[in-house]
């Protein structure tokens, strides 16, 4: 057997142009060969039907004919990223560009029979029946699992997608570029995680791959470049790389609910718990989910928009909260399952009816578990963060026992957050007389006793007094009465 490879960088091909191979020349009644099996690309055939397809195997025993080598003949293996679809709902793209220049939806996927709807903030989704771009993802709903699109093509290696206000569908080259990599040009920045759809619904994607589309959002109109690793020139000058990997860690110390529907589809939302009760509104917009899939397709979501909330917890006390999550297109029954490896410090429930009704107090979510919801109405439930038992919801000023009193009365308050407390003791006049505390206090409830007296300790003389509580913005007050 004699052959000859022939790479031909100016196509993308590989040519095998057979001299010899001691394979007859297909005709009727033609009978399998003498000769042993002749493999021309080889590689795990297990690789061609998967996310990153592998080679063809060329072979006598190749399938169809046009596959299997013989003398003085050619074959061509041209490049070509087609889609592995899911049934329903894929958002996928062009990731390279197909020979004859043809762009078109029936010339780049001339087996799919379905819709294709691209997105444009204002203009929400749209029926395409024109030609499609590259760099540009699309909605295609797919009628079962299978690889659809196989348009010969040449491989591109960078694209530049002009991107727009808010949300736009992007897709990359042929080969798989890391977000962290993506370029931003122009008076615009990334303000949300890149966001690829699959079975499980939206997820926060770390790799844009071939033929796929991914969801990102921006501040304004500029331009995202994305190139194939170690390409020279693949970086513009004094552009700003994707700035979402400095949140990307926060999924993982989040904990998960994951929500299952009879139809096996599924959505997984994430619960962090923050050290700094002021939070990080930057960082939380970046989790921001995109619109949600056209058709009424399965969603599950934070009411606020986002895949994941922050529980602002101050020296591991959070205040009360209800979180509330809407469930779109779900098959009933729906399971919810929780990893809650990273409590807040409060205890947190499930509420099916999105709120604490009457003899319904929702189910504990400690640990691990699971819980099965039959139907939702409303198609609302709710995340319940409840505060430990013993800590105060609010600052609070109480009523001083006994009043009237002589010589002495007790002052109780709570606080809410550890920081600065200060109560001070004010004549009908204005002017201060006591103060009574003045330091930083943890969160709890308290009391303090006023003897009557002022700074320097002269006994003060009987009337109306004024008692103040000042912690940070909060301020309360109240009239107390000494009578000699």
């Amino acid at each position: 057997t004699t052959f000859r490879v022939v790479l031909n960088r100016c196509t993308g091909t590989v040519e095998f142009e057979y001299d010899r191979t001691g394979i007859r020349d297909y005709t009727p009644g033609w009978k399998s060969p003498v000769t042993t099996v002749l493999v021309g690309m080889q590689a795990d055939s297990n690789g061609i039907s998967g996310r990153i397809p592998g080679y063809e195997i060329l072979s006598r025993d190749g399938y169809p004919l046009e596959t299997r080598p013989f003398g003085g003949q050619c074959i061509r293996m041209v490049p070509t990223v087609g889609f592995v679809a899911e049934d329903k709902w894929n958002l996928a793209s062009v990731s390279s560009a197909p020979l004859d220049g043809d762009y078109s939806v029936a010339a780049l996927f001339p087996e799919y029979a379905g819709s294709i709807w691209r997105y444009r903030t204002g203009e929400g989704f749209i029926r395409l029946n024109d030609s499609l771009t590259p760099g540009t993802g699309f909605w295609l709903k797919s009628f079962g699992d299978g690889r659809i699109g196989r348009s010969p093509s040449t491989f591109l290696f960078c694209v530049e997608v002009p991107v727009m206000d808010k949300w736009n569908i992007v897709a990359g080259p042929s080969c798989i570029v890391p977000t962290a990599s993506v370029v931003v040009s122009g008076a615009t920045t990334v303000t949300s995680l890149f966001f690829g759809y699959g079975s499980g619904g939206y997820y926060a994607a770390s790799h844009l791959y071939p033929g796929e589309g991914y969801w990102v959002k921006m501040s304004g109109a500029g331009t995202l470049t994305m190139c194939c690793e170690d390409l020279p020139g693949a970086t513009p000058a004094g552009a700003a790389p994707h700035p979402a990997t400095v949140v990307s860690g926060v999924i993982e110390r989040a904990n998960r609910i994951t929500f299952r529907d009879a139809a096996g589809r599924s959505q997984t939302l994430y619960l962090a718990v923050a050290g700094d009760a002021r939070g990080n509104p930057a960082e939380a917009e970046m989790f921001e989910l995109p619109p949600p899939p056209p058709g009424g397709v399965f969603d599950v979501r934070f009411v606020s928009g986002r895949m994941l909330e922050r529980i602002d917890a101050v020296e591991g006390v959070p205040p009360a909260r209800t979180i509330p999550i809407a469930v779109h297109g779900a098959t009933y029954p729906l399971v919810v399952d929780w990893d809650v490896s990273h409590p807040p410090g409060g205890a947190i429930r499930l509420l099916p009816g999105g709120d604490e009704t009457a003899g319904s107090p929702g189910q504990p979510m400690v640990g691990t578990g699971s819980a099965v919801i039959e139907a939702l109405p409303s198609g609302l439930l709710a995340i319940r963060i409840d505060q430990p038992s013993g800590v105060p919801s609010e600052y609070a000023l109480g009523r001083n026992f006994p009043n009237p009193f002589n010589p002495a009365t007790i002052l109780p308050f709570t606080v809410e957050r550890p920081g600065r407390v200060v109560i001070q003791i004010f004549d009908v006049l204005g002017r201060s007389v006591r103060t009574l505390v003045d330091e930083f206090r943890e969160p709890g409830r308290y009391s303090v006793e006023w003897d009557g007296r002022d700074d320097p300790g002269i006994p003060a003389p009987s009337g109306v007094y004024l008692v103040r509580l000042t912690a940070g913005s909060f301020t309360a007050s109240g009239k107390i009465l000494l009578m000699k």
